[in-house]
């Protein structure tokens, strides 16, 4: 989420299969608990990790980031990466 006077934003994107495998290359250790509720305490099962400096970035913005989640999967969902649930 960015914030600039006051303004709070974030996007998503898609993931091409080249970044769904850099994020599968990520250590456990670049995984940090991430996810809140609406309380804001901390949402057990989603981590998030820094994936800027694994992308090219040139063309966007200066000083914008790029940061991934990963959450387990709701019950009766599955997942296609390992990288998606955050074991990866």
């Amino acid at each position: 989420m960015a914030v600039w006077a006051g303004l709070s934003y974030s996007i998503g994107f898609g993931l091409s299969d080249e970044m769904v495998a850099r994020i599968d290359q990520l250590p456990a250790a670049a995984w940090t608990p991430g996810a809140y509720d609406a309380d804001r305490g901390a949402r057990e099962g989603a981590w998030l990790a820094e994936f800027t400096g694994m992308l090219d970035l040139r063309s966007w913005p200066a000083g914008m980031r790029v940061l991934v989640r990963a959450e387990r999967p709701h019950p009766g969902r599955s997942c296609a990466s390992p990288a998606s649930t955050g074991t990866g």
